[in-house]
C-alpha cells in the first residue's frame, strides 16, 4: 500500500526517480516479508530463522573483514564499522537473535549459528560507533546469560558450554590485565561507549 501510494505520488513530485526507488524499496520489503511468513508456515519458524542469521553472520564477518583490513576511521586503536549506523543496529539484533535460535535449536548447524552470531554480533556492535547497535547487543548479552543458565540446568549435553564461556570471560579478563596491546582496545572501548553515551 505504502509502495502503491509511493509511485502515485511521484507522478506530481520533484523527484520522481527518487520517489519511485523508494517506493519500490518498501515492495520488496513487503514481498520479503510475505516470503518469509511463506517459508515459515511451510518449513517452520526456525527454519527461517536459522537462514536469516546465516545471511547477517556472513555479512557481518565480511563487514568485519574490511572493517579490520581495510579501515576508513580509527577511533583509539581499533576501526569503526563500515556503515556503523545500518549494519551495526541489524548486527546487534543478530546477538537477540542468536539467544532465541540458541533455545529453539534442532541441530548442532543451529548452535553454530546461534554462537557465530553471538560472537560476530558482539564484534561489530564494539566497534560500531553507534548508541543504537551498542544498546541492542547489551539486551542481547542479557538474553545470553539467561539462555547459558537454561541450558546448564536443562541440556546434558550442552551443560558444558555455560562454566565454559565462564571460563573463557574469566581467561580473557586475566589476558586483558596483563596485556598492554588488549588494554589499549579494553581502553578504546570503554572510551567509545563513554562518549556515545
Amino acid at each position: 500500500l505504502l509502495g502503491a501510494l509511493g509511485i502515485i505520488s511521484a507522478g506530481v513530485h520533484v523527484h520522481r526517480v527518487f520517489d519511485i526507488g523508494q517506493a519500490l524499496h518498501l515492495m520488496l520489503f513487503a514481498a520479503l516479508f510475505l516470503l518469509a511468513a511463506s517459508w515459515a508456515r511451510r518449513h517452520g519458524s526456525i527454519f527461517v530463522l536459522r537462514w536469516y542469521l546465516t545471511g547477517l553472520v556472513c555479512g557481518g564477518a565480511i563487514n568485519l573483514y574490511f572493517s579490520f583490513a581495510t579501515p576508513k576511521l580509527l577511533l583509539g586503536v581499533l576501526p569503526v564499522l563500515y556503515m556503523q549506523n545500518g549494519a551495526g543496529g541489524v548486527l546487534g539484533l543478530t546477538v537477540s537473535l542468536g539467544a532465541w535460535l540458541m533455545l529453539t535449536r534442532n541441530t548442532w548447524h543451529d548452535t553454530l549459528i546461534a554462537l557465530a552470531s553471538l560472537l560476530v554480533g558482539t564484534g561489530a556492535s564494539a566497534i560500531s560507533f553507534s548508541k543504537t547497535s551498542m544498546s541492542i547487543c547489551a539486551f542481547g548479552l542479557i538474553a545470553w546469560i539467561f539462555v547459558f543458565l537454561h541450558i546448564s540446568t536443562t541440556s546434558r549435553r550442552l551443560r558444558v558450554i555455560g562454566p565454559l564461556c565462564v571460563v573463557l570471560v574469566l581467561g580473557g579478563s586475566v589476558y586483558l590485565v596483563h596485556s598492554s596491546e588488549s588494554f589499549d582496545v579494553a581502553a578504546t572501548l570503554v572510551q567509545r561507549t563513554t562518549v556515545k553515551f
